[in-house]
């Protein structure tokens, strides 16, 4: 058998041959837990963007990590409303200007490193979730104050932890008005 032809044909497309060996094995086993890792970056259309998610998303997923590359909003659109609610997603990539979705906020844990699209209004809507890390937003100290105003206030159990990074200058006065805080020995974590 000639070794380079088998290699041509069985890595025509290793992602998909990934999924189809996982969603196996997930048919085989009781599997508790699935982490996905994509890597966006070297992606060359949204169209190859919407396949691979497609394909990753047809498994029983936990755990989700989409990085690197610009997700385009048709793709971003198509996992929040795919992905369920008590996944815990990752998103380590660009997010088109002006985003926004019902859901991009209602996962059980939530990492997103450019979130300069989220709003005051949009965190309101959390329904539910353990762990909400925003990185880059353009939040204010008067909007992240009304926040953690709202959220300490909120009978409902929205979030057990929040982490919160603006690319606004902070004034802890503002931020902290009306609320009693302890800080850590980490000078930018607070109990509340």
């Amino acid at each position: 058998m000639n070794s380079d032809r088998f290699l041509e044909e069985s890595s025509v497309d290793p992602a998909g041959e990934t999924m189809e060996i996982s969603r196996k094995l997930q048919l085989a086993f009781d599997v508790q837990e699935c982490i996905m890792g994509l890597n966006l970056g070297n992606l060359e259309s949204s169209e190859e963007m919407r396949i691979l998610m497609r394909n990753a998303f047809n498994l029983k997923i936990t755990n989700i990590n989409l990085s690197r590359g610009n997700l385009d909003l048709d793709s971003l659109c198509y996992a929040m409303n795919t992905l369920q609610i008590s996944t815990n997603v990752d998103i380590r990539g660009k997010f088109p200007s002006g985003f926004s979705h019902e859901n991009a906020l209602n996962f059980k844990s939530i990492y997103y490193e450019d979130a300069n699209w989220v709003t005051l209004d949009m965190l309101k809507l959390i329904k539910t979730g353990e762990s909400l890390q925003l990185q880059n937003t353009n939040l204010t100290s008067l909007e992240l104050n009304q926040f953690l105003l709202y959220w300490l206030s909120c009978e409902d159990d929205v979030m057990r932890q929040i982490q919160l990074d603006s690319n606004a200058e902070i004034d802890e006065y503002i931020l902290f008005a009306g609320i009693t805080v302890e800080q850590t020995s980490d000078q930018n974590c607070y109990l509340m």
